[in-house]
């Protein structure tokens, strides 16, 4: 037995239906409206954001060329906005929202490491300029060779450690940078 085919015509809602999809999609990528506008406009279609407004919410079909810059735009293939598995669809955005969150995680790592070696450093410089001064009044040691040493050894300790890290993170954002997002081929 063979399925039904199903025309987009034959949907209830169909354009309710791809307006929820390009609204999931979008913020999946992480993309406001005005985002979406401007990747829109880099692709020939000038659409006002309340246009985009009204797609998402069903109340305006999509030309087919307006439905590929929008595929295009949120990088999905054309099946995706109009699939009738509606469970598949959900799947692969689902797995698209992993992936973008998983790609922010790494971004906003990569941010925190970067500023705490921005204060290492500064901390560094403090303490190679007034590691005396620091040993006197902070933890009241009498000032000796020996502070200096375990100063720059803490400094050397924290360095070492702070570039595993951001060595770490470095290498999960190259990974995140370069890999693919979910695979296309699971539509038919």
């Amino acid at each position: 037995m063979s399925e039904e085919t199903v025309y987009p015509w034959e949907i209830d809602d169909f354009d309710a239906l791809v307006g929820r999809r390009i609204k999931a999609l979008r913020t999946a990528c992480g993309m406001s409206q005005t985002a979406l506008v401007d990747e829109l406009a880099q692709r020939g279609l000038n659409l006002p954001q309340q246009t985009i407004v009204r797609i998402e919410q069903g109340a305006r079909s999509l030309k087919f060329s307006e439905a590929t810059a929008f595929a295009s735009a949120l990088r999905v293939p054309l099946e995706v906005l109009q699939a009738q598995d509606s469970e598949a669809s959900d799947s692969w955005i689902n797995e698209h929202v992993a992936f973008s969150a998983f790609q922010e995680a790494v971004k906003d790592a990569v941010a925190s490491i970067k500023g705490a070696e921005e204060k290492m450093k500064a901390w560094s410089e403090a303490s190679e300029e007034h590691g005396r001064e620091i040993g006197l009044h902070v933890f009241g040691w009498i000032p000796s060779t020996d502070d200096d040493e375990r100063l720059k050894d803490a400094d050397r300790k924290h360095r070492l450690r702070l570039e595993e890290r951001r060595t770490l993170l470095d290498n999960l954002w190259n990974a995140a940078n370069f890999a693919e997002p979910p695979s296309e081929e699971r539509w038919p």
